[in-house]
């Protein structure tokens, strides 16, 4: 019988080991696979068709042949004003005229032409209308994004065509990048475009060499950073800084956003302060940064509190942002008595201000010296301010909010 049993026991052991093994092997197989699929949606994506890349090679030679520069305007089927650009300034003669002088004019669309979304790929281009200035040896010149009146538009073009030593930093001059898969795909249109697992991103930045190289920024940029790797931004935000410019501020805004949203959700008034005092570090012009990081607290007298102390004292916040911050606070309602006061000062204490002939400040100063029982230039403020802004539509809600604050 023992050496049943132990024959037994033997047999048990090694079918426990052959399991351990199997289950180790299937384990390793299922990693194999995954990572290969991994791999695949990552892939780097390989350059336009050919018919895209003979059209933007032609536009290249052309602009070469011709001595001109090239001015790309990104737009798409469905922005406003894409459509205000082409109805009211491409068609202006200073405008026409100039680009006719020294550029190759290339309009796409960045959703459903092709190179339209390669080139929007490779520069980075977000929002529309966005406007690109390129040499033809690739050197990126001018990169702007927004409506532009033509007369401020003609400027940009001129100024581009006359100074083309200035560059806008961080954009090599190789034609073509090779992006992952899933970074393209937050291209073209709307409907067919796919939002990054955090898995792919974390996957593809995990493999990159250089995190400051174009198409790894290209990737941070775009979508939200693992946080290892916004760390590592943060960390290394110089390096970004040099390389990039102020291009890359706006990331770090959205990076720290949360941050403050902890500091709301706890209440803890310190912890925004905190926040808002590293904002120097990372930004150019600090004081409007902190400004727009203190226009979305909540409406609570402890937090307005906390702005207004903040506003007045911090070295980094100038007079025109307390003016404007001025503005917004007197019409906010059921604040304390010291925050009205200290708003007031901002303002009655900005140069020239009574001259003003800015329809927001005339209504400020009508509510100020409503307050402070001077009735009668409550009423000459108000009614200068109605007969600048009365006669537009876009006032007239604006102007009627005021008569009704002020019992006019």
């Amino acid at each position: 019988m023992v050496p049943i049993a132990r024959n037994l026991a033997a047999l048990a052991t090694f079918c426990k080991s052959i399991t351990v093994t199997l289950t180790y092997n299937l384990m390793r197989v299922i990693f194999s696979v995954f990572t290969l699929l991994l791999s695949c949606f990552t892939a780097m994506a390989q350059q336009p068709s050919a018919g895209a890349a003979a059209q933007w090679d032609q536009i290249l030679s052309e602009a070469q042949k011709q001595d001109k520069i090239i001015l790309i305007d990104f737009s798409t089927s469905w922005c406003g004003p894409c459509k205000a650009m082409d109805e009211r300034v491409f068609p202006d003669q200073a405008v026409a005229s100039t680009l006719q002088q020294h550029y190759r004019f290339l309009k796409l669309d960045a959703e459903t032409d092709e190179l339209g979304r390669v080139l929007a790929a490779r520069y980075m281009v977000r929002s529309y209308p966005s406007f690109l200035i390129l040499d033809p040896s690739l050197k990126v010149l001018r990169k702007e994004a927004g409506y532009k009146a033509a007369d401020k538009f003609n400027a940009w073009l001129k100024d581009a065509a006359t100074n083309q030593k200035e560059r806008v930093p961080g954009f090599s001059q190789q034609k073509y990048l090779d992006f992952p898969s899933f970074y393209l795909s937050a291209f073209g249109e709307k409907k067919d475009r796919k939002k990054a697992d955090s898995n792919l991103v974390r996957s593809y930045l995990d493999q990159q060499k250089d995190l400051t190289g174009e198409s790894a920024w290209a990737v941070m940029n775009a979508f939200e950073m693992p946080e290892k790797y916004f760390k590592y931004f943060m960390d290394n935000y110089p390096v970004y800084k040099k390389k990039y410019g102020k291009s890359i501020e706006g990331k770090m805004a959205y990076g720290l956003f949360p941050e403050l949203q902890k500091a709301i959700t706890a209440k803890s008034t310190a912890g925004f302060v905190a926040v808002l005092n590293r904002i120097p570090q990372f930004f150019d012009d600090a004081g409007t940064q902190q400004a727009t990081y203190l226009f979305n607290i909540p409406r609570e007298p402890a937090f307005f509190i906390m702005k207004t102390n903040f506003l007045d004292t911090a070295k980094t916040i100038t007079p025109e942002i307390r003016l404007e911050s001025a503005t917004g606070m007197l019409m906010t309602e059921n604040l304390p008595e010291a925050v009205y006061q200290k708003a007031a000062g901002w303002l009655l204490n900005y140069p020239g201000i009574e001259q003003s002939n800015d329809v927001s400040i005339l209504m400020s100063l009508a509510l100020t010296y409503q307050r402070n029982g001077n009735k009668d230039k409550a009423l000459a403020f108000f009614q200068k301010g109605e007969k600048i802004g009365g006669t537009e539509e876009g006032y007239k809600d604006f102007i009627n909010y005021y008569k009704k604050k002020l019992s006019l």
